[in-house]
């Protein structure tokens, strides 16, 4: 058994490793703690505001030539993972005893790391941390990555070890290993476009900044609610004329037809153009009326939903669902695991399948293809039911094994998702990806020219 954490002050969750509807529990210094997420105006609570790692968590601008972006710092914490007794640990303690491997480049250990406040958007082929625009979506997994490193040597993608890291920190506050129990899905039961009769426009016209199509059901009304992006297509799905804010529905007199108005600039439309869902603007969960007040939670725009609003944790928004993020230190081959411990390394090239930098991990993985089924209901989805144990000690959570008898509220409520042959990895769910958005929700089903409104980035920041 290899030495525990000596630190005098740890916090930890625990769950059983056999009964799978064990959300966890606090343990160690964290036990009796309280936390309790916001909505909407509704203030939160908790515990660990005056506790380390989790005090040092704030906001900080970072200056650059052309304006000012919104990052997260967090300090320096300490990890520990292991298996007794019957149960599975987590631990976090302040400092750097036994840094967690997202604190550590190139050997040496960072006093923090820097996660972008914000999903990234895209201007002049960089990347930002800043609200007000749709994320950055519809590009390569290589292009995000170069687009990250027009930013400096500071900047790169944000990448599994960090996404592990923030994992660890959210279970061991909330004492729940499963994000959905306290978060909620995020922005998640969106519709994404289609081509098909059903959402195609009706008539020819140009520069308009409305639609007609057939009358929507109720369920697409649902899925594409007013005050939530509006996309719109060009015969295939990644020809996208517009991403917008969807303004307003107006029905024909029988009720046969519809017309959908959105902001932004005039387009064109002529019966190949269809229209679904987009992400949410960056800053969704800050803005308007019933926006979110506490540092953690969810807005509550789409009120009393736990699957349409935007989510915070301690000021990073969406961390999981709106657009999937590309993780750059990971990729499988042949269902083999490898991963990357220096930023400067990553690289999304497939012309050498296992790069300098990537090690493997573990043992192969079960490969997965299926997307399951968009409803919570048992024998339909592949939930992972317990993390790969090498690659956990490596502070890097991905899941080893599922159980589809599970539902989106039990074990850790992510979604298994392994590929054959060269995949790349994209890492918390899309608009469209419903109960199975998750913290958790790693899926290694990209090939190198992936290329979707589903995938897109998220900046982070280290003072090398």
């Amino acid at each position: 058994m290899k030495e525990r954490l000596s630190a005098q002050e740890k916090y930890g969750i625990r769950y059983s490793l056999s009964d799978h509807h064990d959300p966890g529990e606090r343990c160690f210094d964290a036990i009796g703690k309280t936390a309790a997420i916001g909505i909407g105006a509704l203030p939160g609570h908790s515990d660990f505001d005056g506790l380390m790692p989790w005090a040092g968590i704030t906001r900080v601008p970072i200056p650059s030539a052309d304006g000012e972006d919104i990052f997260v710092k967090i300090p320096l914490f300490s990890y520990d993972h292991y298996r007794e007794d019957g149960y599975e640990y987590f631990v976090i303690a302040p400092g750097g005893e036994r840094p967690h491997p997202a604190f550590v480049e190139d050997g040496r250990v960072l006093d923090a790391i820097y996660i972008s406040a914000y999903e990234a958007t895209e201007q002049g082929r960089k990347l930002y941390s800043r609200a007000g625009r749709i994320p950055a979506n519809n590009t390569t997994p290589a292009d995000f990555l170069a687009a990250a490193r027009q930013r400096g040597k500071n900047y790169t993608l944000y990448d599994l070890r960090t996404a592990s890291a923030l994992w660890l920190l959210m279970a061991v506050e909330y004492g729940r290993r499963n994000t959905n129990t306290y978060l909620g899905y995020g922005a998640a039961d969106f519709l994404q476009p289609i081509y098909d009769v059903r959402y195609r426009s009706l008539k020819t016209e140009r520069q308009v900044n409305c639609i007609t199509v057939p009358a929507f059901s109720n369920f697409d009304r649902h899925c594409i609610p007013i005050g939530s992006t509006v996309t719109l297509c060009q015969k295939e799905q990644r020809n996208i004329l517009t991403m917008a804010k969807l303004l307003s529905y107006t029905d024909d007199a029988e009720k046969k037809t519809m017309t959908l108005c959105f902001d932004g600039p005039a387009v064109d439309v002529d019966e190949d153009t269809f229209i679904g869902s987009g992400p949410l603007p960056c800053g969704a969960s800050e803005v308007g009326p019933r926006a979110l007040a506490w540092h953690t939670g969810r807005s509550d725009f789409f009120e009393g939903s736990i699957l349409h609003n935007a989510v915070q944790y301690r000021g990073i928004e969406n961390p999981f669902s709106n657009v999937w993020h590309f993780l750059p230190d990971v990729r499988f081959v042949n269902r083999q695991l490898y991963a990357a411990d220096s930023m400067k390394q990553y690289t999304f090239s497939a012309e050498t399948p296992i790069p300098d930098g990537y090690r493997a991990i573990s043992a192969p993985f079960e490969i997965n293809l299926s997307n399951g089924n968009k409803a919570d209901i048992p024998d339909a989805n592949y939930w992972v039911s317990e993390p790969d144990d090498e690659a956990a000690d490596a502070g890097l959570l991905l899941g080893r094994a599922y159980d589809k008898s599970l539902l989106s509220k039990d074990a850790f409520g992510a979604y298994y998702y392994v590929g054959d042959r060269l995949r790349f990895a994209v890492n918390g769910g899309g608009f469209d990806h419903c109960y199975r958005c998750n913290a958790m929700t790693t899926r290694f089903w990209q090939k190198p020219d992936a290329q979707w409104y589903l995938y897109g980035a998220r900046l982070q920041y280290k003072e090398l």
